[in-house]
C-alpha cells in the first residue's frame, strides 16, 4: 500500500494520463480541464497577433507536463463542429463575444490537421497526414479536384498542398489550423541526419503570404519543449544560429505555469476518500 492510499488520497485518473492532440474530445476531459490564466494569455496572444500583424505561425515552448497539449486540445474543443462540445468549452473559457479571441476563433469555422511528431522524416509524416485528414474530414460531400492528388513527400509538394487546401477552405469561409505536437521530435530527426528546416520555414512564409494576400486564413501551431537551436546542439554553433533564425519566422510563446496555478492543479488532481476515518482525524 502506497503513501497516498494509506492517507486516504486518490489521484484523479484524468490528471494521470498525458494528453494527445489527436485524442477524442470527451466530456470528461472538458469537465476536468482547468483554463488557467497562462493558457488564457497564450490564446489571447495568438488572437492578438493574428489581428494586428500578419503572423500566422506560432510555437508554444515549455517544460514537459505543463499543459501545452491540453491547451491545444481545448482550443480544438472551442472551434469544434460538435455544438455540445463547443458550447461546453465556451462556457469553461467564459470568453465574451466581443473579446478579440472570440472574433478571431469562435466566429470562424475551422478545418484542423493535427499531427504528433516522431523521430521520422517529417516530409513523409506531414504529407501522409494532410491527405488522410482531407480524405476523412473534408467539409463537403465532394473533395475539390485540386485536393485529390496525393501530396508529394517533398517541401514543394507539401507547400503546394497546404496552399491549395487553404485556398479551397477560404472559398467556403473556413480557416485552416495545422497543429504539430511533439514538434521537437521532427527537429531531433533533422539533427540526427543533418538535414535543414526548410520545410518549417516555408510553411511559416506561405501561411503569412496567404493571409497577406487575403487568399486564406491559415494558422500553424507547433508545440516544443525547448527552442529550435537546442535540438541542434550537436551540429555546431553555425547550424544552431541558422535554426534560431528559422524559429524567428514563428512567434514563440513561452508556456510555463506559475506557482499558484501549479497548486491549483494539484488540488484539483487530488481526491480525498471521505469514508477514511483516519484521514478525517488528521
Amino acid at each position: 500500500m502506497d503513501l497516498f492510499t494509506q492517507s486516504g488520497i486518490n489521484i484523479n485518473s484524468s490528471f494521470q494520463r498525458s494528453t494527445r492532440i489527436d485524442n477524442k474530445i470527451s466530456k470528461e476531459f472538458l469537465n476536468h480541464y482547468i483554463f488557467h490564466d497562462t493558457s488564457r494569455k497564450v490564446l489571447d496572444q495568438i488572437a492578438s497577433s493574428i489581428t494586428n500583424t500578419n503572423q500566422s505561425a506560432f510555437t508554444l515552448t515549455g517544460p514537459y507536463g505543463t499543459g501545452k497539449s491540453s491547451l491545444a486540445l481545448f482550443l480544438k474543443a472551442l472551434i469544434s463542429k460538435d455544438n455540445k462540445t463547443k458550447s461546453l468549452a465556451e462556457k469553461i473559457s467564459n470568453y465574451n463575444p466581443k473579446h478579440n479571441f472570440s472574433k478571431v476563433f469562435l466566429k470562424q469555422k475551422w478545418f484542423v490537421i493535427n499531427l504528433i511528431g516522431s523521430k521520422k522524416d517529417p516530409l513523409e509524416s506531414i504529407s501522409e497526414q494532410i491527405d488522410l485528414t482531407i480524405k476523412n474530414n473534408w467539409i463537403a460531400k465532394s473533395i475539390p479536384v485540386s485536393l485529390k492528388s496525393r501530396t508529394k513527400p517533398s517541401v514543394a509538394g507539401i507547400i503546394k498542398s497546404l496552399i491549395n487546401l487553404s485556398k479551397e477552405l477560404h472559398k467556403k469561409n473556413h480557416g485552416l489550423i495545422f497543429m504539430i505536437d511533439e514538434m521537437g521530435k521532427f527537429l531531433e530527426f533533422a539533427s540526427s541526419v543533418g538535414s535543414d528546416l526548410n520545410l518549417f520555414q516555408e510553411i511559416a512564409e506561405s501561411f503569412s503570404n496567404l493571409r497577406l494576400n487575403k487568399e486564406g486564413n491559415p494558422l500553424f501551431i507547433g508545440i516544443l519543449h525547448q527552442p529550435f537551436e537546442e535540438y541542434a546542439n550537436s551540429l555546431g554553433r553555425t547550424i544552431q544560429e541558422d535554426w534560431s533564425k528559422i524559429q524567428g519566422r514563428f512567434e514563440d510563446i513561452p508556456f510555463s505555469i506559475n506557482p499558484e496555478e501549479t497548486v491549483h492543479l494539484i488540488a484539483k488532481a487530488i481526491d480525498k476518500k471521505k469514508n477514511n476515518k483516519e484521514f478525517r482525524k488528521q
